[in-house]
């Protein structure tokens, strides 16, 4: 059939107006906070009591880059045509909007906008990392503690450091099955989810979609007998917000996540865990180069920075991308220079397949620590117990670990908390592009800021001894003390002790027995390469 040359105008025509007509969304960024009705003197208008006292705690200053955005230029924004304004954000000064190209441009003549960005089509998502889940398996109850044993979450969580009053929030696709599964009834009984929020619906609702969100907060907060199931800081609040769809994939994706961290940083949480990475999208104009990974470029890695600025460790999952991956580097926000991207071990300790490999374009190694994230247990919607593989499961556990940590020293700097997982690490002292900094534990890095505290090179406790007890000697800063000789004498100058330690931040502890001893006084001297001590012991 032929079409004549005025249908043809017709149908042009049409088309044109169905382009005008179709919403797009945008980032529109704003000139300034001029005449903001709150005020940094106030703080307790805009951010939470927990928050203020985390800034606080911190020394953490409360700046206008805090304030909400100016309600009257958001009012401004939606004057025009029919567009649609759905979350602010107040680090990047901005809103996202939803409009049509027409509309778009006329909010761009807005005096107060200095910039408008087009970040995806119209109602759309992002894909969760890729994962390699297995289906439920029958498992031995030891099995289940594996993981975390190689943490050390269980002498973490003996010694009382169960996430109580911290607060994590937790970004993902969906945490389907959650409230009705028992391994999480205790986290609703307990009311500790303190929020929940959907980016996609703009609702509370985050129960849907994936449990890809339930199987990693399984490795935060599931508890469950038989077999035996244990999250790493069960007792601590959580923040859930769903930013991801599961089914496209644009810059929309890192705008939630940037409005989440500003969520969770005004509620005050702790540490955020994400599992989320990014680097190619469905309109290839958005792609990000290997060269980006400088921490200073992709939208998601700036507000991941963001949130460290305010005193939050970002823990994020490097991304499958490894060996079988052209990419093979992490993902961002992988590249955060103050955060943690966690790589994936296997049962060996050896880096899994598909953990990213590689430095980041400005030379930092990446990832900084690793996790077991080769057939992690986790728990599933139906409440089942699964094995399933990637960075995103090695992710949570290092948040886990790093949540309970900070419980442990309360006032630890967020760099030097950093620091501490880097230099007490399985690596520590030969960090390379395949494991990092290497596998933190619990002990190693208790030992590394219980010395970073102390003014001392070691301790010596109880002293007084009495009959009963162990004379418990602690070595302070391997890298320092790492060969120390311990000699003990009575008080007339015979030699009852003399050994030969090995120090470690895994194992700095030595126990003297001295039970076989009188009541009286010792001399306990204790000599290593660039200190020496004496210390007088009584014994009752």
């Amino acid at each position: 059939m032929r079409i004549s040359r005025f249908g043809l105008i017709i149908i042009i025509v049409l088309c044109a107006d169905f382009i005008q007509a179709q919403n797009f969304n945008y980032f529109v960024k704003f000139t300034d906070k001029n005449n903001s009705s709150f005020s940094v003197s106030s703080p307790e208008e805009f951010l939470s009591s927990r928050a203020i006292s985390r800034r606080s705690r911190h020394q953490i200053a409360i700046t206008e880059e805090d304030l909400p955005v100016n309600s009257t230029y958001i009012l401004g924004v939606e004057a025009v045509g029919n567009v649609s304004v759905r979350q602010s954000s107040k680090w990047f000064n901005g809103v996202l909007i939803q409009a049509t190209s027409g509309d778009a441009e006329l909010v761009k003549l807005l005096p107060y906008v200095i910039d408008i960005e087009f970040i995806a089509e119209g109602n759309v998502g992002g894909r969760v990392a890729k994962q390699l889940e297995v289906e439920a398996k029958s498992v031995f109850e030891s099995d289940t503690l594996f993981q975390s044993e190689i943490l050390g979450i269980s002498e973490m969580r003996a010694d009382g450091y169960q996430g109580q009053d911290m607060l994590i929030a937790v970004m993902d696709g969906g945490f389907s099955g959650m409230t009705d599964v028992p391994p999480f009834s205790a986290l609703y009984t307990g009311n500790r989810v303190l929020m929940s929020y959907n980016f996609i619906t703009r609702t509370n609702d985050v129960y849907q979609y994936t449990d890809h969100g339930t199987k990693v907060m399984s490795l935060l907060a599931a508890v469950q007998e038989s077999p035996d199931y244990g999250g790493s800081v069960p007792e601590a609040d959580f923040l859930l917000f769903v930013t991801e769809d599961i089914n496209f994939e644009y810059r929309l994706e890192e705008y939630r996540w940037l409005v989440a961290a500003e969520k969770a940083d005004s509620a005050g949480a702790n540490v955020i865990s994400s599992s989320l990475g990014y680097n190619t999208f469905d309109d290839a104009s958005m792609n990000y180069s290997k060269s980006e990974l400088d921490g200073l470029t992709a939208v998601i890695t700036k507000a991941a920075q963001r949130a460290a600025e305010k005193g939050i460790l970002v823990v994020t999952s490097g991304g499958n991308t490894g060996l079988s991956d052209p990419w093979e580097a992490v993902l961002f926000p992988g590249d955060i220079i103050d955060g943690l991207a966690v790589g994936s071990i296997t049962s060996n300790s050896t880096p899994s397949v598909f953990s990213p490999r590689g430095s980041t374009a400005d030379g930092r190694i990446k990832p900084d620590v690793m996790a077991y994230g080769s057939g992690t247990y986790v728990i599933n919607k139906l409440g089942n117990i699964v094995t399933a593989s990637g960075t995103s499961f090695a992710a949570p556990q290092v948040a886990g670990l790093a949540t309970g940590i900070w419980q442990a020293h309360p006032n630890v700097r967020l760099k030097d908390l950093i620091e501490a997982f880097k230099s007490s690490s399985s690596n520590a002292g030969t960090p390379n592009t395949d494991i990092g900094y290497g596998i933190p534990s619990y002990q190693a890095l208790y030992n590394y800021l219980a010395a970073e505290e102390s003014a001392h090179w070691f301790s010596v406790y109880p002293n007084p001894v009495v009959e009963s007890e162990y004379l418990k000697i602690r070595i302070f800063d391997p890298l320092e003390n790492s060969k120390v000789h311990i000699k003990m004498f009575d008080r007339l100058g015979k030699p009852l002790t003399d050994d030969n330690l090995n120090i470690s931040w895994q194992n700095n502890m030595y126990f003297l027995e001295l039970a076989s001893l009188p009541r009286g006084i010792y001399i306990l001297n204790l000599q290593s390469s660039k200190n020496f001590s004496r210390v007088k012991i009584l014994k009752l």
